[in-house]
């Protein structure tokens, strides 16, 4: 082998090799300037997320609020052992103090922020307790992020994708509240106690009324969207390592015993309250509640 050829084979490689390295950096940088990206998103995203957290640092419990609620439901609950849990409850989008995302909130969407909020407080797993919709947040972000999921509770919620009468129901829905947000709101949150309830709990109903009425018809609609739009996450259930949480009420007209007890069944542990309310509890039944969650 000439020498020319010899030099002709190590410039060959050295050119293959220097356009390797290039075309990686290439790859690298638009990587790179890609998780910026991202990573500047999710700054933005958890500076526009609400919520309170205590003073507790043992067993992280994150509460989730329904629908036209905020964290302000919850304010009893840190009363009672905001001290000796760490407790957060968060303002889902569009909910409390928490900017509207989207024009539909998925539940993926708020189990991605409940995941921030845990990065941002450096919580590696945590108990979720959902009331209602933030019953289907806790369940999508089990589904998506079971390593960070230590239990998971289903507070008068429910597990099973929205039937055909349910998006119906929810497109009604949605229709009234364009047309006349006010009464939709007067009329669903008195009805969501038990009959002998709504009097004795005039101040809290009007609280809620009030606290619903500061939200703007577009958040009102992306939250009703994304529950019509929830997965069915009837295995979420049943493949939960630890015991899934239930609270249920006796005359909860959102979600029958036939309904609730049928799920818990397909659960490997469960722990159940069962309390003589609607839809309500953690105001109709506060106490009881406040000493199942401990």
């Amino acid at each position: 082998m000439t020498k020319d050829l010899v030099m002709q084979l190590i410039f060959l490689v050295v050119r293959v090799v220097f356009q390797m390295i290039i075309s990686f950096m290439i790859l690298f940088l638009f990587f790179l300037l890609s998780h910026l990206h991202t990573f500047s998103y999710l700054c933005k995203m958890i500076s526009k997320i609400n919520y309170r957290r205590s003073a507790g640092t043992e067993q992280p419990l994150v509460l989730l609020h329904g629908f036209m609620e905020s964290q302000a439901i919850w304010d009893s609950f840190f009363d009672a052992f905001g001290e000796e849990r760490r407790v957060i409850a968060i303002d889902l989008p569009g909910h409390g103090k928490t900017e509207q995302f989207a024009e539909i909130h998925t539940m993926s969407l708020m189990a991605e922020c409940v995941k921030m909020v845990l990065d941002a407080e450096n919580i590696e797993k945590a108990t979720i307790i959902g009331h209602s919709m933030g019953g289907y947040a806790a369940l999508e972000f089990a589904n998506l992020f079971p390593e960070r999921t230590e239990q998971f509770g289903l507070f008068h919620s429910q597990a099973a994708a929205e039937t055909e009468q349910g998006i119906e129901n929810r497109n009604r829905a949605v229709e009234a509240l364009k047309q006349n947000k006010k009464g939709f709101i007067s009329q669903l949150i008195p009805d969501l106690f038990a009959p002998e309830n709504v009097v004795k709990f005039q101040t809290e109903i009007q609280n809620l009324i009030e606290m619903a009425q500061t939200m703007s018809v577009e958040s009102i609609i992306a939250a009703l969207l994304g529950m019509r739009d929830r997965n069915c996450r009837l295995d979420t259930l049943k493949n939960a390592k630890n015991s899934v949480i239930f609270i249920q009420g006796k005359q909860d007209k959102r979600f029958p015993d036939e309904l609730v007890f049928s799920q818990i069944q397909l659960c490997n542990q469960a722990e159940v309250l069962y309390l003589n309310c609607g839809h309500m509890g953690f105001l109709e039944c506060r106490q009881e509640t406040i000493e199942f969650l401990k």
